[in-house]
């Protein structure tokens, strides 16, 4: 018997349709092959045949089935294109450079035949995690983009470091990490620092700030990867982003730091962990 949470914020016959998904996704019920009957669905799932009536009906809308008269709910070949899950902190100050990242995602998908799926995880752990297994478990997605939640400048918590290694290992899904610092053994894709810091400079002038300051934990080890970003972005703001003054802090210790925050009237600061 299968169950759902009659509780969840989500319909039953959403939660259903997931299901569905997730088993044609795991090729139990295949292309060109019937699905069972609302008759058969409604003698081993206790949602009612109103619910599964519905649920038919969504499958129907999405994609993944086709009605044939006498016959019928027949599974097409929707299912068997690659679900691809896109999890990010969304909701951020970084919104905008992750948006890019799914569009890009869905761009590059349209050329593979597969299909992206969005979710934010607020830069939560358990958010996250909850996200993660939901698409595995529930939308049978094998495929994911990832830029998990952060501890400590860039770097996971060593709590979701083994929870992707064991969804790796036990679940066979490819996961690829986005702007986060991680052990060699994860595949790992920066994106362009130049770009994103850019974006905050273009908001900051819109505001129109007159000031704002880049922490050494944000632009050290960038300069240090490329002398010559901090001069770049320097240059560039000369020209688009005329009485934004910037600056760059050398981090000695952190009462110095602190006073010369206090002191020196910025309307911005930016981090690597904002």
């Amino acid at each position: 018997m299968i169950s759902f949470d009659p509780k969840s914020p989500v319909p039953l016959y959403k939660q259903f349709e997931n299901y569905i998904i997730a088993q044609i996704r795991k090729g139990i019920y295949k292309p060109g092959k019937a699905l069972p009957s609302i008759s058969d669905f409604d003698r081993s799932v206790d949602i009612g045949r109103v619910t599964i009536v519905k649920t038919m009906a969504e499958l129907v809308k999405d994609g993944y089935a086709v009605p044939v008269q006498g016959k019928g709910h027949f599974v097409t070949e929707l299912g068997k294109k690659p679900l691809i899950a896109v999890i990010a902190p969304f909701n951020t100050v970084f919104m905008q450079i992750y948006v890019h990242l799914a569009a890009g995602t869905r761009n590059a998908a349209d050329v593979t035949d597969a299909r992206v799926q969005l979710s934010s995880s607020e830069e939560n752990e358990k958010i996250f995690i909850n996200a993660i297994e939901e698409f595995i478990n529930i939308k049978g997605a094998k495929y994911f983009i990832l830029t998990p939640p952060i501890s400590k400048g860039l770097y996971c918590s060593t709590k979701i470091i083994n929870k992707l290694r064991n969804l790796i290992r036990t679940k066979k899904i490819n996961i690829v990490i986005i702007d986060r610092e991680m052990p060699d053994d994860f595949n790992t894709i920066n994106q362009d620092l130049l770009a994103g810091n850019m974006m905050l400079l273009q908001k900051a002038f819109e505001k129109g700030f007159k000031k704002v300051l880049f922490l050494d934990h944000l632009m050290k080890q960038i300069i240090e990867d490329n002398r010559t970003l901090a001069d770049e972005i320097k240059h560039i703001s000369i020209k688009q982003f005329k009485n934004l003054e910037i600056v760059f802090m050398e981090q000695s210790n952190v009462e110095k730091d602190i006073q010369i925050i206090k002191t020196g009237n910025f309307d911005a600061i930016f981090t690597h962990d904002i």
